[in-house]
């Protein structure tokens, strides 16, 4: 009786089949998992460079706080803070309010892919030499900045966006794009993150809040504008 020897053609197509099934399945599931954290080491790079660039001007000009360096005397004058920007960041080019156009222009998503909600294409685009755009949006309210002793914190300056990878896609909030809040002391924290919501330092704002903007997850309802507080509480992991 003659012993069966290897496999047959329909057998090794079965495999090569259910091979391909699983290949498919696992292949996005792997680049996906591995682009979140390609886009983690560049947040955390670009991160630094952002409050080390605030933080050596204040030392420049031997001050404590943003509010009494020169930037901030001049964040009403467009071609003197320009000027200021320079000071504390390698800049490859900036432009004035609204003013980037043609292959500088960026048409950002919600995380949801819905369009943003109030847009920051008017903000004030600088891209700097590590690839990355900074979006600013200072706070030119008389009043501040006001320190908030019963918060024993500083006053929050104004609104920072970094764009890790810049004109490259997906250009999405919470995956590329993040939002940040600026305070005087240098200091930079994730928007909805529990230290910038005061009334719920409790909890993580990013994950309770019912407003579909701040909240970071993948829900249909979810812009991801709270995704950089959520990253920073969540030990620099986008778990989402």
């Amino acid at each position: 009786m003659r012993q069966k020897i290897g496999f047959t053609l329909s057998e090794v197509l079965i495999t090569l089949v259910v091979i391909g099934v699983i290949a498919a399945i696992a292949v996005p599931l792997i680049y996906a998992n591995y682009q979140k954290k390609v886009y983690v080491v560049q947040l955390k790079k670009s991160y630094k460079t952002v409050v080390s660039g605030f933080r050596s001007l204040m030392a420049k000009e031997g001050v404590l706080r943003i509010s009494e360096t020169s930037l901030w005397q001049n964040k009403d004058d467009e071609g003197a803070l320009q000027s200021e920007m320079a000071q504390a960041f390698i800049i490859l080019k900036q432009y004035g309010v609204g003013k980037a156009g043609g292959d500088d222009a960026v048409n950002y998503k919600c995380l949801n892919m819905n369009s943003i909600n109030g847009s920051i294409h008017n903000w004030s685009p600088t891209f700097l030499n590590d690839g990355s755009i900074l979006y600013y949006s200072f706070k030119n309210d008389p009043y501040y900045p006001q320190y908030r002793p019963d918060e024993n914190k500083p006053a929050d300056l104004g609104n920072i966006w970094i764009d890790v990878n810049g004109i490259k896609p997906p250009n999405k909030i919470g995956r590329d794009l993040f939002q940040f809040v600026l305070y005087d002391d240098g200091s930079l924290h994730g928007m909805a993150s529990r230290y910038y919501w005061k009334w719920d330092q409790g909890r993580h704002f990013w994950k309770t809040s019912t407003n579909s903007q701040f909240n970071c997850s993948t829900k249909a309802s979810s812009c991801g504008v709270g995704c950089a507080g959520r990253i920073m509480e969540e030990n620099w992991e986008m778990r989402y």
